[in-house]
Parts: C-alpha cells; structure tokens; sequence
C-alpha cells in the first residue's frame, strides 16, 4: 500500500505492508522552492513493479517515477505549461505499463493532458483543451485515455467536458 502527500516543501511517499501496516520505505522528492510543493496522486504500474507520483512544485507539474519495492527514483520530469502556472490533479499509467498518463490545468485556461515513457520519463505527447482537467481513466482493453473536468462556454458558464485520447 502506498500513499503520498507533502512534508515540509517536499513530496513524501510511503510504502506499507499491507497486512500489517508495517512502514517499508520513505521516499522524499526534495525541493527548493519554498511555494507550492504538494503532491497531488499516485498510480501503480499494472505489475506492481513501480509507481508514480504527480503534483505541483513552483509553478510546474512534476511528476516522479519510483521502484514499488524499495522507493529508489527512477526519473523526474517537469512541465511548465503557461506562465502563470500548472496544476496537477491526476495520474494513470497505460494497461501494458509502458506509459504514464498526467492531467490538470496549464494557466488559468487549459486542460492539460501529459503522457511520458514509464521507464524513462520522457515526455511522449502533450494535449491541450480548453478548461481545467480534474480526473483520468485508462481503458484497460485500448489504452484510450479518457479526461474530464470542466470547461467555461462563456455566455453559458462553466460546464463538464470529457475528451478521449488515443494512448
């Protein structure tokens, strides 16, 4: 059982075992800014080989690959989408675990929807959408990588918006 969240200006990751609830390894992604670290969410890889952890630092999205067993990082990769700013809100990895799937908000005005190599973290392809992406899913069987959250239609306000991607 894994769990993140934010000590201090860094991310903090834990593994426990899950019978007993026995703390197996910390994991601590360090920062040097002193604004805006939060880790957001995590996803495990179809095998359970490795994890992933998404969230803020700065004015970037940072998003971490980590071995489940012991907690020793494999990559980081950054994403500054807008001047003003990214937000990451969610994380999937890809039914064969090859990739990693991130979503938020670029600025004030733009999904944003980041898929990187699992096991190198480069970055694979970057979509944007008018609005703020709040959640993801995979589909197990395709691969297809479906976001939503909201969009503004100005004269109608803000609305839900869901959009498919080919993984």
């Amino acid at each position: 059982m894994y769990v993140t969240g934010t000590s201090g200006d860094d991310f903090a990751t834990i593994a426990y075992r899950a019978g007993t609830g026995a703390q197996l390894w910390v994991s601590r992604q360090v920062h040097h800014e002193s604004f805006a670290n939060l880790a957001a969410a995590l996803a495990v890889s179809p095998t359970g080989a490795n994890l992933y952890v998404t969230g803020i630092s700065g004015f970037d999205i940072e998003t971490v690959g980590y071995r489940a067993a012991t907690g020793a990082r494999l990559w980081v990769n950054r994403f500054r989408g807008r001047p003003l700013g990214s937000v990451s809100r969610a994380v999937a990895v890809g039914p064969r675990g090859h990739t990693v799937y991130v979503t938020g908000s670029a600025g004030a005005n733009d999904f944003v929807t980041i898929a990187y190599n699992a096991a190198a973290g480069s970055r694979r392809w970057v979509r944007l959408y008018p609005g703020s992406g709040s959640a993801l899913a995979v589909s197990p069987v395709t691969g297809t990588v479906f976001v939503t959250g909201s969009t503004d239609r100005r004269a109608m306000g803000l609305d839900y918006a869901t959009i498919a991607y080919h993984g």
